[in-house]
């Protein structure tokens, strides 16, 4: 999340060399692909919303996102985004831990 993709696009592409795949132009999500060697996805930004300050959010690969994600509950992690799909990539869900750090978990479509 970034208060300003395009700045932020020009510093990790000078920095690592990342190349980003603008959002189409019915994404509604703003969604930047973000590739290395310009090819392999490897993240992506969105523009954050109003009060969202910028910040990295990590993701876990897990096995089985709903399974996971019913653990961390019940090991007293607290739902920030309940497991959903994303379209051709995935299935992810957003906690964040008992002191308060966010974190994704993630199952890859493709895996």
């Amino acid at each position: 999340m970034t208060k300003d993709p395009d700045a932020a696009q020009a510093f990790y592409s000078a920095i690592w060399g990342w190349t980003m795949r603008a959002p189409k132009a019915d994404d509604q999500t703003g969604y930047w692909h973000v590739a290395r060697e310009g090819k392999i996805d490897c993240g992506g930004m969105m523009k954050a919303h109003e009060g969202i300050p910028s910040a990295w959010l990590s993701y876990v690969a897990v096995a089985d996102v709903d399974t996971a994600f019913a653990k961390a509950q019940g090991l007293g992690a607290k739902a920030v985004v309940a497991p959903r799909d994303i379209p051709d990539t995935g299935r992810f869900a957003v906690l964040s831990d008992p002191t308060g750090g966010v974190f994704a978990i993630y199952k890859s479509a493709r895996h």
